[in-house]
C-alpha cells in the first residue's frame, strides 16, 4: 500500500487486496478539503483578492475579439489590447498615442483653416475675395472689386433708370427730330423721292441703251420668214449685223456616256447619279450625273430591264425574263448595286413600278394586276383585280393608285392603297 504526499490518500498496489473502505476514506478526505476551500472562498475577507492573489497576466495583442466577446480574463485583456493598438495605428498597444481625444476635438472645433485649404482646392479658384457693394458704391458705378446682391441691384435700377435730362433739357421734355439728329417727316420724304427719281433716271437710261462691241445693252430678237431666230446688232462701224440662234445652240449635248451595249428602256435619277436599265446588257448601270462616267454596275437581271424606281437607299428593278419564275422585282443597294432582296414572280413581264414610303407597286403583262409589295423584304401584301390588259404605267398620291395600259384604254383609279380595290374607271377620250 502506498500514500499520496499531501493528503495521505491510499494508493493500492497490484498485490494488495482491494478494500472498499479504502476508497471511502479517500473520498471523505477529498470532500473535507474541498469544503475547506469553498469556505475560505466564500468567507474571504475584503480586499483579500488582490494583484498578488490574481497573479500576473500578459495580454496577447495579436488576438482579435469576436462576437459575443465572452472569455477568460486573459482573453478579455488580449482583446482590449488588440483594439487599442488598432485604434492608435501603432506597433504596440502600450505605445504613446499619436493623438489624444482632446487634440482631436480642438482640431475639429478650429475655425482658422488648420489644413491651409486654398480656394482652388475647393473649386473656387476663379472667385475673387470681394466684399458686398454699398448702395453709394452701386450708384456711383466706379468700383470693380465689389459684389452685387439682389437688393443692391434693385437699388441701382431705382436710382439710375429715371431719365434726368435729354439733350441738356430737364423736367418734362418735348423732343424734336433735331434734338436727336433725326429727319423731319417732310425732309425724309423729300430725300426718299430724290433717291427714287435718281434710280428711275438710271433705269430709263439703261432701257434706252443699245448693245455695241464695247458696251452692254438691250437687243430684240426677230423671227425670219423661214422660222430662224435672229438678233440684230448695231455696231459702231455703221454696219448692221445679225446673230442666228440655231436649235443646236439652244439645246446642245453637254455630255455622253459610254455605250450601254443594248437598248436603254428606263432611267432613274437621284441627286448625284443616274441609273440605266435595258436590253442585251441586262444590268443596271450607275453613272455620275456630272459627266456620265460609269461608277458601278449590278449583276445581270437575267432578262430585259423595263422599269426602275429609286428611293433614298435602294433601287428597284423590274422587267422580262425567259422563265416566268424569274420575272421578279430586284431590290439593289444604291451604293454599290448589290442585290439585297428579290420578290416572288409577278407571273408576267413587269412594265412599271411606283413607290411610296413603305410599299412598291408593280404592274405589267400577263398577270395584268397591280401587286403591292413591302419595300423591306419585297413580300406581296395584296393584289388588285385584273386591269384586263397589259399595265404600262402607274402613278400614286397619298390615297390612290392610277393605272393605265393597253386594249382597255382606261385609267383605273384604285380607291384604297391599303386594300388595292378598284374605286372607279375613267375612259380615255
Amino acid at each position: 500500500m502506498k500514500y499520496t504526499g499531501n493528503y495521505n490518500l491510499k494508493k493500492p498496489e497490484g498485490t494488495d487486496i482491494v478494500n472498499v473502505e479504502d476508497f471511502n476514506n479517500n473520498a471523505d478526505i477529498i470532500d473535507q478539503k474541498l469544503k475547506e476551500i469553498e469556505d475560505k472562498t466564500n468567507n474571504a475577507p475584503a480586499d483579500s483578492v488582490n494583484d498578488d492573489a490574481i497573479g500576473t497576466r500578459t495580454p496577447d495583442q495579436s488576438k482579435a475579439p469576436s462576437s459575443p466577446g465572452t472569455g477568460k480574463l486573459t482573453d478579455v485583456l488580449s482583446w482590449l489590447a488588440n483594439r487599442i493598438k488598432a485604434i492608435m495605428g501603432s506597433t504596440n498597444w502600450w505605445d504613446t498615442p499619436p493623438v489624444t481625444l482632446q487634440t482631436t476635438k480642438n482640431h475639429i472645433d478650429a475655425k482658422d483653416n488648420p489644413h491651409s485649404v486654398t480656394k482652388s482646392q475647393v473649386g473656387l479658384g476663379n472667385v475673387q475675395n470681394y466684399g458686398i457693394a454699398t448702395q453709394s458704391e452701386v450708384e456711383a458705378g466706379t468700383s470693380n472689386s465689389k459684389y452685387m446682391t439682389p437688393l443692391r441691384t434693385m437699388q441701382a435700377i431705382a436710382a439710375l433708370s429715371p431719365v434726368k435730362s435729354v439733350n441738356d433739357k430737364t423736367g418734362q421734355v418735348t423732343i424734336t427730330p433735331a434734338d436727336i439728329g433725326a429727319e423731319t417727316p417732310a425732309g425724309a420724304q423729300a430725300k426718299a423721292e430724290a433717291a427714287a427719281g435718281a434710280v428711275q433716271a438710271q433705269l430709263n437710261a439703261h432701257q434706252a441703251e443699245k448693245a455695241t462691241e464695247t458696251k452692254l445693252g438691250h437687243v430684240k430678237a426677230k423671227t425670219q420668214p423661214d422660222g430662224t431666230l435672229i438678233i440684230p446688232v448695231n455696231v459702231e462701224d455703221g454696219n448692221k449685223y445679225t446673230i442666228v440662234l440655231n436649235d443646236d445652240e439652244l439645246l446642245r449635248k453637254v455630255a455622253g456616256s459610254d455605250s450601254y451595249d443594248g437598248a436603254i428602256r428606263c432611267l432613274a435619277v437621284d441627286d448625284d447619279y443616274i441609273y440605266v436599265g435595258g436590253e442585251t446588257t441586262r444590268k443596271v448601270y450607275k453613272l455620275n450625273k456630272s459627266n456620265l462616267t460609269k461608277v458601278a454596275e449590278s449583276i445581270s437581271y437575267g432578262g430585259h430591264i423595263y422599269s426602275l424606281a429609286v428611293d433614298d437607299t435602294y433601287i428597284y428593278v423590274g422587267g422580262y425574263a425567259t422563265q416566268i419564275a424569274d420575272r421578279k422585282v430586284y431590290k439593289l443597294s444604291k451604293s454599290n448595286l448589290t442585290k439585297v432582296a428579290e420578290s416572288e414572280t409577278y407571273g408576267g413581264t413587269i412594265r412599271c413600278l411606283a413607290l411610296d414610303d413603305d410599299y412598291i407597286y408593280v404592274g405589267g403583262y400577263t398577270t395584268q394586276k397591280v401587286y403591292k409589295l413591302s419595300k423591306s423584304n419585297l413580300t406581296k401584301v395584296v393584289e388588285s383585280e385584273t386591269y384586263g390588259s397589259t399595265i404600262r404605267c402607274l402613278a400614286l398620291d397619298d390615297t390612290y393608285i392610277y393605272v393605265g395600259g393597253e386594249t382597255t384604254r382606261k385609267v383605273y383609279k384604285i380607291f384604297n392603297k391599303a386594300t388595292v380595290s378598284v374605286f372607279g374607271l375613267y375612259r380615255r377620250e
